[in-house]
């Protein structure tokens, strides 16, 4: 009787482990989940499954294809680093990615809101670009300006057409590189966008959208 005492015993211990280990939820990451290297989203994994967030490689071959289009770089993935987080912010949750060259340690940055996948901005780092235009507006043209963005602007799915283009003149006197232009929607004004040129040699230095 002592024995079977004993059976029933470790019958009952085994039941209620097997009915602890049932109730444990285990993590799970597919290809279509939002994470990186250094950030799981854990419990919200489940929820962001059934919302349309743009993936780690849809948000770096958005980023490349706006670099190839909109800025003239076409980067090859072979020979760049990549470093790639998510994080949360007031709108949501962002990739934010930054490339270097493997030759040169030439940097791109950009940020992408994981939602919808607009890009909040992205830069070409030039450590040896210096072109001041602080004094002397008379050199720079609107129309030419606007024809150095429109590539940019067209890549990000803006229409110059529906913009508004004019010099940031606080930001060119305090700026020390290139030339700042603000770009707002005639339709829209719930955000504008900042664009620093290189007027000179007609090349785009960022770009960001700033909420209003």
């Amino acid at each position: 009787m002592k024995i079977n005492f004993k059976i029933v015993g470790l019958i009952s211990i085994l039941l209620i482990f097997l009915i602890f280990i049932t109730n444990i939820h285990f993590e799970k990451y597919n290809n279509n989940v939002l994470y990186s290297e250094k950030f799981a989203l854990k419990e919200r994994t489940k929820e962001l499954q059934n919302v349309n967030y743009i993936t780690r490689e849809e948000a770096i071959s958005r980023g490349l294809d706006v670099l190839k289009d909109g800025f003239g770089i076409n980067l090859n993935r072979d020979q760049i680093s990549e470093n790639i987080e998510l994080y949360e912010s007031e709108e949501g949750y962002e990739w934010n990615i930054m490339w270097t060259e493997n030759d040169n340690n030439q940097k791109y940055y950009c940020n992408i809101l994981a939602d919808n996948g607009d890009i909040k901005f992205i830069v070409v780092e030039d450590s040896n670009f210096k072109e001041i235009y602080k004094k002397n507006y008379e050199v720079i043209n609107i129309s030419k300006a606007k024809d150095i963005i429109t590539p940019l602007l067209k890549s990000l799915n803006l229409n110059i057409e529906n913009m508004k283009v004019y010099l940031n003149y606080s930001d060119n006197y305090s700026n020390k590189y290139g030339t700042v232009l603000m770009v707002s929607d005639k339709m829209d004004n719930s955000y504008f966008y900042e664009v620093n040129i290189n007027y000179k040699d007609e090349k785009i230095i960022y770009f960001k959208k700033l909420k209003i």
